[in-house]
């Protein structure tokens, strides 16, 4: 793995941003005011925790050092979750305190309610609406880029604005034509949107994938570059699916760029 400064990145992608497709994580909703995976984690851990323990939630503070450690060590003897740090511990997590799919789709949606679109949903929202990227894959329920592209597009004359195509689980049919016929650009809801009825969140929903949308992805990846954003790589089904395209003939004709504040943190699934 060869590292590069966000500048030269920048610079190499501004010669051909229409050579990219991007795939963004719950990193990249961060900004916007959605919680991050991590936060989850954080707060299912604490509430399972004052659950089991019968102490009251609003007597725990969660950044005390001293709380996280009764946290932490309470886990650790149940033995229910995965070890911190563990790529099922969000899954384990969720489905220990929301257990039917009905309750876990409607925390996604209180969660996703909070975010307004950030700085960087604008700029990719700008370069979709412009057919200057041709394609985003997101693991995020949220509809930030959607709508930061829609609001992009008003701002152009009608003759030149243009409006992503959004598929998800349940009209991966919709994906499919725009891969066919190259009508970009195309927004895909990997794990579903937070207004679908199929969402992926648990383990064994994850490992699932609907395939449909995985060819999308593995075909969209052998005519384009990807930049990676705000995805821990967490959920093999996504990962497996990028490394498929390895296999393939033609595949990331302008490489693999996964974006980081720290490369010495990505999983080792990642490097």
């Amino acid at each position: 793995m060869k590292e590069i400064s966000g500048r030269q990145f920048a610079e190499r992608f501004a010669l051909s941003p229409h050579s990219y497709a991007w795939l963004l994580g719950a990193g990249a909703s961060a900004s916007a005011g959605v919680p991050t995976g991590y936060q989850m984690i954080q707060e299912f851990r604490t509430r399972l925790f004052a659950a089991e323990s019968g102490i009251g939630l609003r007597e725990i503070d969660p950044a005390d050092p001293i709380w996280q450690a009764r946290i932490d060590a309470h886990h650790v003897r149940l033995g229910a979750l995965p070890p911190k740090g563990d790529p099922l511990e969000y899954s384990r997590a969720f489905e220990s305190l929301h257990s039917t799919p009905e309750d876990r789709r409607l925390y996604i949606r209180n969660q996703v309610s909070k975010g307004s679109p950030s700085l960087g949903h604008k700029v990719l929202g700008a370069l979709l609406s412009t057919r200057r990227t041709p394609c985003v894959f997101t693991t995020n329920f949220d509809p930030l880029v959607e709508s930061a592209a829609t609001h992009a597009a008003q701002l152009l004359p009608a003759g030149d604005r243009a409006l992503p195509t959004l598929a998800a689980l349940d009209n991966a049919a919709r994906a499919e034509t725009c891969l066919r016929e190259s009508e970009w650009p195309l927004v895909v809801k990997l794990h579903g949107d937070y207004q679908s009825v199929e969402l992926k969140n648990t383990d064994e929903e994850l490992q699932q994938q609907d395939g449909r949308l995985r060819l999308v992805l593995t075909q969209s990846l052998q005519r384009f570059g990807l930049v990676v954003v705000g995805y821990s790589g967490r959920d093999t089904s996504v990962m497996d699916a990028l490394r498929s395209v390895l296999r393939d003939p033609v595949r990331y004709p302008k490489g693999i760029y996964w974006l980081c504040q720290d490369p010495d943190r990505l999983l080792p699934a990642v490097r």
